[in-house]
């Protein structure tokens, strides 16, 4: 369940980030800085995901756990 629930929020974090993204995207005249940052975020919570199903494929290898959570 832990594991589960784990992505379940994940997903849920994604959706938001996304959100945001969009709604950054008429601050690019406006406020650079903040559709940067949103972009950022974005892309960084993507990498995230993709470092988690790396995780999960190298059947729990140290080293790639520890670089999950240190991202994170």
């Amino acid at each position: 369940w832990t594991e589960y629930i784990n992505r379940l929020i994940g997903v849920l974090i994604g959706f938001f980030i996304f959100i945001t993204f969009l709604l950054s995207i008429p601050f690019l005249k406006k406020d650079k800085l903040v559709f940067y940052l949103s972009l950022f975020s974005f892309l960084l919570v993507g990498f995230q995901g993709w470092l988690g199903s790396i995780v999960v494929a190298t059947d729990l290898k140290p080293f790639i756990i520890t670089l999950h959570m240190v991202l994170a």
